[in-house]
């Protein structure tokens, strides 16, 4: 046991030393070095490892950035739904100003046309009553006259 600690703490020593002789080789070496003496395989380093070595800052970096834009993405989208919403609002309150106009305007040139009717049917019978009390006048004037002619005929 304590011969194991010893080992892993050596190899964890080589390996940094590894790590920073080898900086241009990304931490390549250092993967494989400490891979070799721990005695596991290439592949069971694990693909996760190797890209924490190599793009590890890179990639909180982009994770942040990401971060960012999700949120000014959804802030703006919110931003846009809600403007989207008041114009939505608004364009119908207009419209339901504009259509209860149009409905009074309606129903008032309708009260028109209907109180213009009624004055139209006043007139007309006033009209022929005063047309048929002349044709009685006229009617009692011929018949008169046809008397008159007929008396003076016998």
């Amino acid at each position: 046991m304590a011969k194991e600690s010893s080992n892993t703490a050596s190899s964890a020593n080589k390996a940094d030393e590894n790590l920073i002789s080898n900086a241009d080789g990304n931490g390549l070496a250092f993967m494989g070095v400490q891979a070799r003496e721990s005695g596991v395989s290439g592949d069971a380093v694990g693909v996760d490892k190797i890209r924490d070595l190599l793009f590890g800052n890179q990639m909180q970096d982009y994770d942040r950035r990401f971060s960012k834009l999700e949120e000014r993405f959804l802030q703006r989208f919110k931003d846009v739904e809600s403007e989207a919403k008041r114009n939505l609002e608004m364009y119908e309150s207009n419209a339901k100003k504009q259509v209860e106009s149009l409905a009074a305007q309606l129903r008032n040139e309708k009260d028109a046309r209907a109180e213009a009717d009624k004055e139209i049917d006043r007139n007309l019978r006033e009209q022929n009553q005063a047309l048929e009390k002349q044709v009685r006048a006229l009617s009692d004037q011929l018949s008169e006259l046809e008397r008159e002619v007929a008396d003076r005929i016998n």
